[in-house]
């Protein structure tokens, strides 16, 4: 099975501490999930049903990748898109930001998702994501 879930995690933000990059990596697979079950029988819903075969848990691979900014997250997940796979940017309405003894909570764009399903060698390729290191 190659269908995948990719995460695209910003890393050039100095606040996304990891438990930070993990609470947004559950949050874009959480909205990945919940758009792809909404596909169904759509473009990629057979390759998300797959996706979710994978185990007995309902879940399948999931790589966590990382991007060096917001332009980069938003180019590769608007060219995904554009090619015909499922993807979206995740905002988090209430990004929390420390400034001294105050935080400060902010809307911020924060990490991504594409699935690839049975197009894993030409999603990977054509998008660029096996030139992205892991995160």
């Amino acid at each position: 099975m190659n269908e995948t879930l990719y995460i695209l995690m910003r890393s050039d933000m100095n606040s996304m501490t990891p438990g930070k990059a993990c609470a947004q990596a559950a949050h874009a697979a959480n909205h990945a999930a919940v758009n792809m079950s909404k596909m169904g029988a759509g473009v990629d819903g057979p390759g998300f049903v797959l996706w979710q075969a994978q185990t007995d848990q309902y879940f399948g691979t999931t790589i966590v990748l990382r991007v060096t900014s917001e332009q980069q997250l938003v180019d590769m997940v608007t060219e995904a898109v554009f090619f015909g796979y499922s993807g979206d940017i995740i905002l988090d309405p209430t990004y929390p930001v420390r400034d001294g003894d105050v935080t400060h909570l902010i809307p911020v764009h924060t990490c991504g998702w594409i699935f690839v399903g049975d197009r894993t060698d030409l999603g990977t390729n054509v998008l660029g994501i096996k030139k992205l290191p892991l995160y």
